[in-house]
């Protein structure tokens, strides 16, 4: 992408058009170059490739949005998980000390360094 914007610097629009139009088929989730493509077809004047090229950049923005909102969706019912976990262990080895039980994981760690 930096060697087509650096051909359009130079007015060398035809190596301009080949390397920014790699970019986004190379990175097709790359929303910089969909918008600096948008930005080079409006320059010369091709109305129709700026406006899709601006449009397919708003579209990749919209779905790593939606990618980024999923993920931390995901991370937040891991989370809660791990904690509802950590939780029942806790309530689990309560309970055993209060029956005058060793704790399973205590007794486990206790059979480990006696051996």
């Amino acid at each position: 992408m930096l060697y087509g914007i650096l051909m359009l610097l130079d007015e060398k629009f035809d190596q301009a058009e080949i390397f920014l139009e790699a970019a986004t088929n190379f990175y097709p989730d790359c929303v910089e170059a969909w918008t600096v493509l948008g930005l080079y077809y409006d320059s010369i004047g091709n109305d129709i490739g700026h406006e899709m090229a601006i449009e397919e950049a708003a579209n990749v923005n919209q779905q790593l949005a939606v990618d980024e909102q999923r993920r931390q969706m995901e991370l937040e019912r891991a989370q809660q998980v791990a904690r509802e976990i950590a939780e029942a262990t806790a309530n689990e080895i309560t309970a055993e000390s209060a029956q005058g039980e060793l704790p399973f994981f205590t007794s486990l760690l206790f059979k480990v360094t006696v051996v």
